[in-house]
């Protein structure tokens, strides 16, 4: 049996296998182990706390 870990509370969530589906299944709002983790997670977003390490690159090149 794998384990996943609340990346809010460090909770350990037994999982039956390690696929998402599973997951997502047995947990309501996986990757957390709860509601209150969710938005603990979303406030530390709106807060700033949390960012992305460099600017979102422009792709409209890539388009075909």
């Amino acid at each position: 049996m794998s384990h996943a870990q609340c990346p809010t509370c460090k909770k350990t969530m037994p999982l039956e296998d390690s696929s998402p589906a599973t997951a997502f299944k047995a947990y309501k709002f996986f990757p957390f182990c709860c509601e209150q983790c969710k938005l603990i997670d979303l406030g530390h977003w709106f807060d700033g706390n949390f960012g992305f390490s460099r600017p979102v690159e422009d792709n409209s090149e890539l388009t075909d």
